[in-house]
């Protein structure tokens, strides 16, 4: 079964590939992660991997489709590791000679609340945090954005105004829901819950801003499931901010009362002084992160990025960060400082870094070493 699932969409990517004109194979997001810490007196590596590998080609009608591999333990090989499909879609832009578009989808697609979109479909700069992902969050939940859309269905986008306004609504069977363990001990993915988003993104030259809502039909619920979320970002000369506020899930009737436990709040504030940078990171993790339960309900973060340099403009950059780290729900707060060097080769940004565990302080598990390597096709 497991080759037959390797073969099937990797035969579908290169099926794909020869129907579509000018077709591209490209790895949109890549993340590959070797943690290096002490376990039981003996230091180890471990390492984790989130790759995308996408098949897409045209404008006018544009499909893809996608292979993922995700794995928290790349030097444990398991029978069951293997390339599995992520999510393919085809969109028709231009309909009826309009600023419409209309995409199919099956399995992941948008990310919502999270900044990324901007350069896709505006061509902007990237504004997204870099507080996130497997760099920063190795052994707990990835968090990117607020939600991302992730089932079976339709995306219907207009652009009232070229480069500066788009609407979005999208109507699917939600993916996101499990219940139980299939045979080769992957979630069972449980069908008959549907979603709908709608999602706003407005690209202004200083401002940019994003905002969706959101609903799902949940049969345990009587009144179902709602989101939202909103993203700003603004840049002011040598001043950029970035805020992302979400509320990943709220049941009305289930939910109460209604708390700061629902939401997920990140405030980035960026200064640029020459090449002297610093990047404040505040944020709260919610306690339900793409319709499940996260387990770290009240736990609240504090990156602060000092460095020097610029890989827009400078091959390398070196800088040092302090993280405190505290549960409400324990009382308890950790303590760590990691100097760091990150510098970008083609096609790719390497960042390697030393964290050093202040509180709790342990000899036995003071040290911990990183090297992560990201994307940037």
């Amino acid at each position: 079964m497991t080759a037959r699932r390797f073969a099937v969409p990797f035969a579908a990517m290169f099926f794909l590939a020869t129907l579509l004109p000018a077709a591209n194979l490209v790895v949109p997001s890549l993340e590959l992660v070797t943690r290096g810490y002490m376990n039981a007196g003996t230091f180890v590596l471990e390492s984790v991997a989130d790759l995308d590998l996408v098949v897409e080609g045209g404008y006018k009608f544009g499909g893809r489709i996608g292979l993922a591999y995700t794995d928290g333990w790349l030097e444990d090989p398991s029978f069951f590791d293997t390339v599995y499909f992520d999510g393919a879609s085809v969109v028709v832009r231009d309909l009826f000679g309009i600023p419409l578009s209309l995409a199919w989808f099956v399995g992941a697609f948008d990310v919502l609340a999270s900044g990324s979109e901007f350069p896709v479909s505006f061509g902007t700069a990237e504004i997204a945090s870099a507080y996130r992902g497997r760099l920063y969050f190795p052994t707990g939940v990835p968090y990117d954005g607020i939600h991302q859309v992730r089932g079976t269905g339709l995306r219907v986008s207009a652009v009232p105004a070229a480069d500066v306004l788009m609407l979005s609504l999208y109507l699917y069977q939600d993916g996101w829901f499990m219940d139980g363990i299939d045979f080769d001990l992957s979630p069972a993915f449980d069908p008959g819950h549907w979603s709908a988003d709608l999602r706003v993104l407005a690209n202004l030259p200083a401002i940019k801003l994003e905002g969706f809502l959101g609903v799902t039909s949940v049969p345990t619920s009587v009144a179902g499931w709602y989101r939202a979320g909103v993203l700003f970002y603004a840049s002011m000369k040598s001043v950029e901010v970035l805020a992302e506020l979400g509320l990943p899930k709220w049941d009305p009737v289930a939910d109460t009362p209604f708390s700061i436990n629902l939401f997920s709040m990140l405030l980035e504030p960026r200064l640029h002084l020459g090449l002297f940078n610093v990047a404040a990171t505040f944020f709260w993790h919610p306690g339900w992160y793409e319709q499940q339960l996260t387990g770290e309900l009240g736990t609240f973060d504090v990156n602060v990025n000092l460095y020097l340099g610029d890989l827009a403009k400078t091959p390398t950059l070196g800088g040092l960060e302090g993280n405190l780290g505290f549960d409400s729900t324990l009382g308890a707060f950790d303590l760590k400082v990691s100097p760091y060097v990150s510098f970008a080769t083609p096609g790719a940004v390497w960042k390697i870094k030393v964290d050093t565990k202040l509180i709790p302080f342990d000899t036995s598990d003071l040290v911990e070493v990183f090297i992560g390597i990201r994307s940037s096709f």
